[in-house]
């Protein structure tokens, strides 16, 4: 009953009472993957980066197959300004433990889109990648893809696409769909 509340003072922006009720929550059930989750986007709302992050370490040690408190992981890391080393370590532990889940993607691709040179993103991908022997992973293909499409080698970024292509079939349908989407 503790969560439900807390999630309706979230959605009210009553964060303080929100938190309160969350910690009522867990002083009954300390491993509640999803109080510790809430509680977690609370204190980021407020702020409170590294008290997030040990809240969702505490729930990804309750809840280990959950990717939630992974993909919300990265993004506290992101928000605390954790060093590189740091971000670049919990990031490739993520993708380890949820190689396909593109939310653990997202937010380390949006921090680092933009940074020129382009080589951290680059040699993280790449570092992907050079760890898959089953050849299964997609998104560091994209990403290196559209890296070298944006450089203007278009010859590397087509092999990129084609092996993401192959990798998972309906991704030409994406890959168009984003393409009329940028120019429309």
């Amino acid at each position: 009953a503790a969560c439900f509340e807390a999630e309706a003072r979230f959605m009210a922006f009553d964060l303080a009472e929100g938190i309160a009720a969350i910690d009522r929550a867990l002083a009954a059930v300390p491993d509640s993957r999803h109080a510790l989750v809430l509680k977690a986007r609370l204190l980021t709302e407020q702020g409170g980066h590294a008290e997030a992050m040990a809240c969702l370490e505490a729930a990804r040690r309750s809840a280990p197959a959950d990717p939630e408190p992974a993909r919300l992981l990265v993004r506290a890391a992101l928000a605390a300004g954790a060093d590189r080393p740091r971000v670049r370590a919990l990031f490739l532990e993520l993708v380890r433990a949820f190689p396909e889940d593109s939310g653990i993607y997202d937010a380390f691709i949006t921090r680092f889109w933009n940074e020129r040179p382009e080589t951290f993103l680059r040699g993280v991908m790449e570092e992907i990648l050079a760890g898959d022997p089953a050849k299964s992973l997609r998104f560091p293909l994209w990403c290196l893809g559209a890296l070298d499409e944006r450089a203007g080698r278009q010859e590397d970024a087509l092999a990129r696409y084609v092996e993401y292509r192959d990798r998972r079939p309906t991704a030409v349908v994406l890959m168009g769909m984003r393409r009329l989407a940028e120019n429309a």
